[in-house]
């Protein structure tokens, strides 16, 4: 028996289950990295849409990961909506002054 190693997983397996499990904030981590990437990096004006919309799933895996309640997220969810709507809405109007 390995001592280093007392689960015997390898420690590329628990990184992929700690992404993939729907109980771990894996996913919700790598999720705020793209957010950040994305505004950092991509200075287009779609560019808000698209991170709108990854903000948008963040928010929603935080919630189903978090176990937040049943009213909780019939809360948050035509809040989340109308985020989209925004997000698509902003896809389409054309550029006004930038600041």
């Amino acid at each position: 028996m390995d001592i280093a190693r007392p689960s015997g997983r390898r420690p590329q397996r628990r990184l992929v289950e700690a992404f993939s499990s729907p109980d771990s904030y894996g996913l919700v981590l790598l999720l705020i990295l793209v957010t950040y990437a994305l505004s950092a990096t991509i200075l287009a004006d779609w560019a808000v849409s698209l991170v709108l919309a990854v903000q948008i799933a963040t928010v929603w895996v935080t919630l189903r990961v978090s176990g937040a309640g049943r009213l909780v997220r019939a809360i948050a969810f035509p809040i989340l909506v109308v985020s989209a709507v925004a997000a698509m809405v902003n896809l389409f109007i054309q550029g006004g002054p930038r600041v």
